[in-house]
């Protein structure tokens, strides 16, 4: 298995890499429910998979000028407009994206842009997400 380093990671939309981000953060979600019956022997607790759903972050620098990629996500939030062209790479050719092949109202919707600035740093940017329907890794 090959080791993924970080610096070749990035977020892309169908316009373009969205600018100077330096992090993002998928969680995959899976509720287990217990599919205890009566009769077991106390060691037969069973597990099955329920509702699946993802979110994350997407971290970086505010770039104002970026209007194919922080404007576009901030535009998005604000319309209510969910996402299918955003694409989370680990390494040149491997990416997450909702799945809209299996689904088609995957999407992903920015629930938060939050700006911070500080006099002792540089203007960060953080958005939050979360997604509607599945979410496939694919190369």
């Amino acid at each position: 298995m090959a080791t993924l380093m970080g610096r070749n990671a990035k977020i892309v939309t169908s316009s373009g890499t969205i600018a100077e981000m330096s992090e993002w953060t998928i969680d995959i979600d899976n509720e287990l429910v217990e599919e205890a019956v009566f009769g077991n022997d106390g060691w037969n607790r069973v597990h099955g998979s329920s509702l699946k759903a993802y979110g994350g972050t997407m971290t970086g620098l505010l770039d104002i000028t970026d209007t194919n990629g922080q404007t576009y996500l901030y535009d998005a939030m604000v319309d209510g407009t969910g996402l299918t062209d955003v694409w989370f790479y680990v390494d040149a050719a491997n990416y997450y994206k909702p799945d809209t092949a299996s689904n088609a109202d995957a999407c992903l919707y920015i629930g938060n842009y939050s700006v911070t600035a500080a006099t002792t740093d540089v203007i960060r940017l953080e958005l939050t997400f979360r997604g509607n329907g599945p979410l496939i890794l694919t190369s």
